[in-house]
């Protein structure tokens, strides 16, 4: 195998091997929580909750994951490619559920939706350099302004 062909498998493989570690150590983070928890008094939490708050709970989870998995449906069907369903819902929802619990969308391998970083960081920058001119002009002023106001008599 080529050095370049050796390097761009590599390369595809990183984000799998990021999100495996991370996924490790979460589950590892996850097992030193929870010995603090004995299985009784997580039992009898639960069984302390009311019935329609638990049923409450379970009901909009199960929806929130349905409405994430029929978004997925809907992308798929709108570039066109041809997926059964039920596979997309499925790995959809194992997913979203790794991706919640672990925290990080793009290294556990869920689907990621795409949020417009670059525009609201220039729209960021377009707002926020007339105030650092206008601080800039105006230096003098508010320093003295500031001063005049902390001067006591």
């Amino acid at each position: 195998m080529t050095a370049p062909a050796f390097r761009h498998r590599l390369v595809a493989a990183l984000p799998v091997a990021i999100g495996l570690a991370v996924f490790v150590a979460a589950l590892e983070v996850l097992r030193l929580e929870l010995q603090a928890v004995s299985w009784h008094d997580l039992t009898a939490d639960v069984l302390a909750t009311p019935l329609p708050g638990l049923a409450l709970a379970v009901v909009l989870t199960v929806a929130n994951y349905v409405v994430l998995a029929g978004y997925d449906v809907l992308a798929f069907e709108y570039i066109g490619k041809v997926v059964p369903r039920a596979a997309v819902v499925g790995v959809s929802m194992i997913a979203y559920a790794v991706a919640h619990n672990v925290g990080f969308a793009m290294l556990s391998g869920a689907s990621v939706q795409e949020i417009p970083w670059g525009p609201i960081m220039a729209a960021s920058v377009i707002v926020t350099v007339p105030l650092i001119i206008l601080v800039l002009i105006f230096q003098r002023k508010i320093v003295a302004g500031l001063t005049a106001g902390g001067v006591k008599g």
